[in-house]
């Protein structure tokens, strides 16, 4: 599992590479760059973040399975505290 999870977060580490690269080409000189050379830079901040989703969510569910549902449960939410914690959102 965690071989594919790395495969797949490996190729589309080289894919954000590339995209660089590419950016790098044709925006080369200075002064103002041309705006398809900046959609480039737009289509790889996406593709960083789905690339980071998509590694996160793979980890999540090779690893969640395996741990105590108690432990899990006891994960407070960002901004509440282990008491204040609505019960609605449970992780496990």
């Amino acid at each position: 599992m965690i071989e594919d999870i790395m495969y797949t977060f490996d190729k589309n580490f080289l894919r954000l590479n590339n995209l660089i690269s590419l950016y790098k080409t044709m925006a080369a000189g200075q002064g103002r760059k041309p705006a398809n050379s900046l959609d480039i830079l737009r289509a790889t901040t996406v593709l960083t973040h789905a690339t980071l989703e998509d590694y996160l969510r793979n980890l999540l569910q090779w690893r969640l399975p395996h741990q105590d549902r108690d432990k899990i449960e006891n994960i407070p939410l960002v901004g509440t505290s282990a008491i204040g914690r609505p019960s609605k959102f449970n992780l496990g």
